[in-house]
């Protein structure tokens, strides 16, 4: 993520997506006081994979020495940028990353928890939590036993530690992923025997190989699921839904033990790990497994099943 940095007090500051500079401390992301500085005096903004400063002032801003009025500019590292007359409001440039969600502790403002495409860590009941950008385009968390959606600047409590979330995705990068999904293929090839489950995932002729997982059987008896429903000519957000007591009991037959919902909770749990370390679009895939109260689907709908060498299912 980008920061700034005034250079008076020291202060760093994240830069979002957009930042208005000015003296309106209702609008502003950042305020300055100063008399000379306009009440929407600059606009800082991530645009096509950089950072610009549009002047919106009647006196004008200067960057690195250079005067700037009614304009737009790019952005550089270490650029000193002064919107008035009084040292107070220099700021640096410390670096120019694009932007990123993150979660900021409460307790401790100077800990921050930038959220990549995933990001894991260790509660202190040593409960793996994985956070993760999910395909409706919101940052959710999960564990076995919970999963949280997180929405801009509400608290939550973490690792017995309160946090504030903030989202910070660049518009552009989510239309861009949503077209690479849609074009995927999820591709089951299964032994004669069903024993063994290999999934492949070909997004426009890249390979991402997600091998054998005892996982991958749950996701084949979605799958397989999904496809007898489509043929009923069900509406598509209806199709493809099983209920979790006899996704239990069938799963306890293909596994040849007895298992519990707790048990699918660990195996899709799972499952989404292996995805997030599949680079470089895995994490992509994160919302493949569908849920809601008692039931849970496979969502994606380009898919193939194939026994051995003979294709089975397109």
């Amino acid at each position: 993520m980008a920061i700034i940095k005034c250079i008076h007090s020291n202060k760093a500051i994240i830069l979002h997506t957009q930042n208005r500079i000015g003296r309106n401390q209702k609008v502003s992301t950042i305020h300055i006081a100063e008399s000379d500085i306009s009440q929407s005096h600059a606009v800082i903004e991530w645009k096509n994979g950089d950072w610009y400063l549009q002047d919106c002032s009647r006196n004008g801003t200067l960057i690195s020495k250079k005067y700037l009025h009614h304009a737009s500019t790019k952005l550089k590292e270490n650029d000193i940028i002064q919107f008035g007359k009084d040292e107070s409001t220099k700021y640096q440039i410390v670096n120019l990353n694009p932007p990123v969600s993150y979660l900021i502790s409460l307790s401790n403002p100077d800990t921050i928890m930038e959220l990549g495409n995933f990001e894991k860590i260790t509660d202190d009941q040593n409960e793996e939590i994985l956070f993760y950008y999910s395909s409706n385009m919101s940052w959710k968390a999960e564990t076995v036993s919970y999963s949280i959606e997180f929405e801009h600047e509400k608290k939550y409590r973490l690792n017995n530690e309160d946090w504030l979330f903030i989202e910070n995705e660049p518009l552009n990068a989510t239309v861009d992923t949503r077209n690479l999904v849609d074009q995927a293929e999820f591709q089951f090839k299964i032994s004669e025997d069903e024993e063994s489950v290999h999934v492949n995932i070909m997004i426009d002729g890249l390979e991402l190989n997600l091998g054998e997982r005892s996982h991958h059987h749950l996701l084949l008896i979605l799958a397989r699921k999904r496809f007898s429903d489509s043929k009923e000519d069900l509406p598509t957000n209806n199709d493809g839904w099983v209920n979790v007591d006899g996704l239990v009991s069938q799963l306890s037959k293909e596994l040849y033990k007895s298992v519990d919902e707790y048990y699918i909770n660990i195996l899709i749990h799972r499952f989404r790990k292996q995805l997030f370390g599949l680079k470089p679009y895995g994490y992509l895939f994160s919302e493949v497994i569908e849920r809601k109260k008692g039931k849970i689907r496979f969502a994606h709908p380009l898919f193939n099943i194939s026994k051995e060498s003979q294709l089975s299912i397109a």
